[in-house]
């Protein structure tokens, strides 16, 4: 963990020049590789950098470290596993935290962070509460831990992103989603492991125990497949939800397994946006054939309603390819005998690896933003296949959106 001084970035032309821009190096025992993204944030203490270990550090635990951003000493080095119980972490095996959110519960923009959300190869999401300016107080919670429905640990490897929950400020507290899975190493290409995407609410006074999907206290959405007609004439895989929706804080949340494709799993960062979309792109990996360097694997593009996990009442992307978002982006399925008309959740980038998306605003037909894709191949639908090692593209896709205005401003004086 380093930080550089890029106030003249034009400057840094050589790598004696970038050695000179170095301002501080962090190492500590407990560090392992750099995974984990480091977040700067303006907490009760001062600014802050609050960073994970990452992962295969010497002793394979969680860390979060806080680090003072002007020299890169040690504000606070957190070692997450010892501050709960036994029980909810294994020690024998790898462990390590991931990249991390710092945020203010209670939705004030300017206000100071006091909550961090992370969380780690081993399934749990964690609550570190940095609200003390005396960070030897800190207190942390292991606030959920991610199973599959046969108790298979679920890991995070990608940042979880925070928002009020749906029914603020009647009811106070977080809304905290994340997917599942990872892809760090030659056997995560054959694990067919379930992967899940969760959102959990987090009251204010948060949980005694960790919450699971086990009891009730989650409500599952299923997903299915559909089609919808290009503007080509062609068709274009889609995905929707079934499942009951409820209301916090009866319900604790919701979660959306993974299910369709084998070893299906989230491995880039999702994104909020303000009207509710949680966008972010799964990725099923294919093993390369006996003899082969060639590996491939599928991409879907997912926007779920972050209040219940299901669909929005109307569409929300462009799947049909026209440039609008109408009806033609709707499916009419069969629901408990019902024929109804719903928003699909998912599309098909085909057989492709795809990046978190680049989300801009932008104005078009019923649609206020585009998600710019980057994807490995260009991805050919679910009937084709990659052309393996083609200049990676860039695919646009049209979102819903909503329009954004300034809500707060900052004045920042040196």
């Amino acid at each position: 963990m380093y930080a550089l001084d890029v106030t003249s970035p034009d400057l840094i032309t050589s790598e004696t020049t970038l050695a000179g821009a170095v301002l501080w190096d962090f190492i500590d025992v407990d560090m392992g590789l750099g995974f984990s993204s480091p977040v700067i944030a303006n907490t009760s203490y001062g600014w802050t950098v609050l960073v994970g270990n990452g992962y295969n550090s010497t002793n394979q635990k969680p860390i979060l470290y806080a680090l003072d951003p002007q020299h890169g000493t040690t504000v606070a080095k957190v070692d997450l596993c010892a501050a709960v119980a036994a029980a909810y972490c294994d020690l024998t095996t790898a462990n390590g935290l991931s990249s991390l959110i710092a945020v203010n519960s209670g939705g004030q923009v300017a206000g100071l962070a006091n909550i961090v959300y992370a969380g780690d190869l081993q399934g749990n999401l964690w609550r570190v509460d940095i609200s003390n300016p005396n960070p030897a107080l800190w207190s942390v919670t292991v606030l959920f831990q991610a199973r599959d429905a046969l108790g298979n640990k679920q890991p995070i490897t990608t940042k979880p992103v925070a928002s009020l929950n749906p029914r603020f400020p009647q009811i106070l507290g977080t809304m905290v989603m994340f997917g599942t899975g990872q892809f760090l190493g030659v056997p995560d290409l054959t694990n067919e492991n379930v992967q899940t995407i969760y959102g959990v609410y987090d009251p204010p006074a948060t949980y005694v125990t960790p919450l699971t999907r086990a009891g009730g206290s989650l409500l599952p959405q299923t997903l299915n497949t559909a089609t919808v007609t290009t503007s080509s004439g062609g068709s274009e895989q889609v995905r929707y939800v079934t499942g009951a929706t409820g209301q916090v804080p009866t319900t604790k949340g919701w979660y959306v397994d993974l299910s369709l494709l084998p070893g299906e799993r989230v491995i880039n960062d999702p994104r909020l946006e303000s009207g509710g979309e949680l966008v972010l792109t799964t990725y099923q990996p294919i093993p390369p054939a006996a003899g082969s360097c060639n590996a491939s694997g599928s991409s879907y593009l997912m926007v779920l309603n972050f209040a219940t996990g299901g669909s929005f009442t109307t569409p929300q992307f462009d799947a049909s390819g026209d440039g609008k978002i109408n009806t033609s982006d709707t499916v009419t399925v069969n629901i408990g005998g019902v024929s109804t008309i719903v928003a699909p959740v998912g599309m098909s980038l085909g057989y492709t690896y795809a990046s978190a998306p680049t989300i801009r605003s932008g104005s078009f037909t019923n649609g206020t933003g585009i998600a710019l894709i980057t994807e490995s191949t260009p991805g050919l639908g679910t009937s084709g296949a990659g052309t393996g090692g083609a200049t990676p593209i860039i695919q646009p896709v049209i979102l819903k959106g909503s329009s954004k205005t300034r809500t707060a401003w900052w004045e920042i004086r040196q």
